[in-house]
This record gives structure tokens, C-alpha cells and sequence, in this order.
């Protein structure tokens, strides 16, 4: 919907800001952490609630 609303480029910023601090949560939570699974669950939870935010900034914004 965003990207045929003519921002797709915030689109790819979402997605690459959410995948990118899920690899570094990946990273971070699982070894140095000992967080095993659930640090994994976390980082991935995370960069997904990175991108509803961004996304959602943009849909509650007024035009």
C-alpha cells in the first residue's frame, strides 16, 4: 500500500532497518548474551516491531 501511495523508498528503509538490527540481535542476543532461542525470538520480534513503527509513522502521518 505504501509503495503504491509513491514512497518505496521508505519502504526499503523499513525492511533494511528491521532485517539489519535483526541480524545484529541475532548476533548479540544468541552469543555474547547466552540467550540461546529466545534471544533469537527477541532480535527477530524486534525488527519486526522496528518496522511497524517506521511504516506506521508514515500511514498516521497527516498527507
Amino acid at each position: 500500500m505504501i509503495r503504491c501511495d509513491g514512497a518505496p523508498k521508505l519502504v526499503m528503509h523499513a525492511v533494511a532497518a528491521g532485517g539489519v538490527f535483526n541480524v545484529f540481535g541475532d548476533w548479540f542476543l544468541v552469543f555474547p548474551m547466552d540467550m540461546g532461542m529466545a534471544g533469537a525470538a527477541i532480535a527477530t520480534v524486534s525488527g519486526t516491531i522496528i518496522q511497524l513503527v517506521i511504516l506506521l509513522r508514515y500511514l498516521v502521518s497527516p498527507a
